[in-house]
């Protein structure tokens, strides 16, 4: 499992905890520990998203250090060749600048839809602490609960993710709302999409 699904994973597995306790909590009209639940989660994805940004930091570090070789490369034998191995190094610097470049930006893509869904989780808790929040004040439970089910959103874009009611290993995210798509173990189907409690 690589380092941004590592991340992600805990990210899901901190914003169910935190739904569960903090829909217990407002069950039983504890409002103020319900709030605490929801400021703890969002400080653990503010450290996830600083702990992507380091990685991210790292991968572009690589990449320069990796540039500034291919930049070096064959410098010295350069300058003893003639023009048309010159060009010929220089083409070849060339395309292993671009495909570093590759390298890099495929690198990097994990960590940024994961860096997504972060900003969008804590987007949404902040949301649920001012239902918390607006309850508490009123003094009366609300028949909803203060997270949405299921939390987070994936990304954006379309993609396979893990299926938010763990009913399955993936299911399908349009780009706007979960499908009936679904797959375990490489094996795709079809199975309904719960509706929210």
């Amino acid at each position: 499992m690589s380092r941004a699904e590592h991340i992600r994973q805990q990210m899901l597995t901190t914003l169910a905890r935190a739904e569960a306790e903090t829909n217990a909590l407002i069950a039983e009209q504890r409002f103020k520990e319900a709030g605490l639940i929801i400021d703890s989660a969002t400080r653990d994805l503010r450290d996830m998203k600083r702990a992507i940004g380091d990685a991210e930091r790292q991968i572009r570090d690589e990449g320069n250090d990796a540039r500034q070789r291919v930049a070096g490369a064959g410098q010295v034998v350069g300058l003893v060749a003639g023009s048309k191995a010159r060009g010929a190094m220089a083409r070849g610097r060339a395309i292993s600048r671009r495909n570093l470049a590759e390298k890099q930006s495929n690198a990097l893509r994990p960590y940024q839809d994961v860096k997504t869904q972060l900003a969008g989780a804590i987007a949404n808790l902040s949301r649920a602490k001012a239902q918390v929040s607006a309850q508490a004040s009123a003094g009366t439970a609300s028949a909803q609960p203060a997270a949405t089910t299921p939390v987070p959103p994936p990304p954006t874009p379309a993609t396979w993710a893990p299926d938010p009611y763990g009913r399955h290993e993936l299911r399908y995210w349009d780009g706007m709302q979960w499908t009936e798509h679904v797959s375990n173990r490489g094996v795709s189907g079809t199975d309904f999409v719960p509706r929210p409690s």
